[in-house]
């Protein structure tokens, strides 16, 4: 069972059949904001600022 993360975004930019594109925020704000595709099959719930993901994917996108 995959463990699931919350994590902040700051829009859903584009979307095929298996991956969604988000922008993600950076903690240095030297830095442009992050934009990660994620598959489908990892994203559990997607709320207007926040998406919920498995950790895995995080994890290996160096988000968390």
């Amino acid at each position: 069972m995959n463990t699931k993360i919350s994590l902040p975004i700051i829009s859903k930019n584009s979307e095929t059949s298996k991956a969604i594109q988000f922008t993600f925020p950076v903690s240095n704000k030297n830095k442009a904001p992050i934009k990660h595709w994620i598959p489908i099959s990892q994203i559990y719930e997607i709320h207007p600022n926040r998406v919920v993901v498995a950790d895995w994917i995080a994890k290996r996108l160096e988000l968390i």
